[in-house]
């Protein structure tokens, strides 16, 4: 072989399809193989480095009026439904608009009517790297902690305005 030469090394299907099922993009971050440049460790530590904010939620029983209320006091369009302290859902502008528009509900209904039961969450002890997917997908990221207790929502804009603080420091 001469100097400058690349080795291109062909693996049999069976063994590159073995491979690809643990030597992921993940699995390369883990192990130090691979940093996405904006990375910021796992869940847990951006949290850490964020200013604490209050953690809005709705109840099942609670009132589309009422949630309505919250959405506009404070500037949200998302709010995630809790029973008993526990994560059963997901309501948002769009599902009460709707809602309201086909005449489904009105002011008193209940918030269970209309909520998404299917809620995605991530994990405190999760890579950073994991938002920009739950994201594209168009949810807020659900940090779920220990014993299923809702710790924090995570949006965009929290996400911008984490990284714009990380890159002056």
């Amino acid at each position: 072989m001469k100097e400058g030469q690349r080795v291109v090394v062909v693996l049999p299907d069976s063994v590159r399809n073995y491979m690809t099922k643990f030597v992921d993009d993940t699995w390369m971050r883990q192990h130090g193989y691979q940093q996405v440049d904006w990375e910021l460790g796992t869940i847990a530590e951006m949290i850490r480095a964020m200013p604490p904010c209050e953690l809005l939620t709705a109840n099942l029983t609670d009132e589309i009026g009422d949630v309505v209320e919250r959405f506009r006091e404070h500037g949200y369009s998302q709010l995630p439904v809790l029973d008993d302290g526990q994560l059963v859902g997901i309501l948002t502008e769009a599902d009460v608009l709707h809602a309201m528009v086909s005449g489904r509900v009105r002011k008193d209904s209940k918030a269970a009517e209309i909520m998404e039961r299917k809620v995605s969450t991530v994990a405190m002890n999760a890579d950073s790297s994991e938002l920009p997917r739950i994201f594209d997908r168009g949810e807020v990221a659900i940090v779920i902690g220990d014993g299923g207790k809702v710790e924090r929502i995570i949006t965009k804009l929290d996400l911008i305005d984490h990284l714009a603080t990380q890159k002056k420091g």
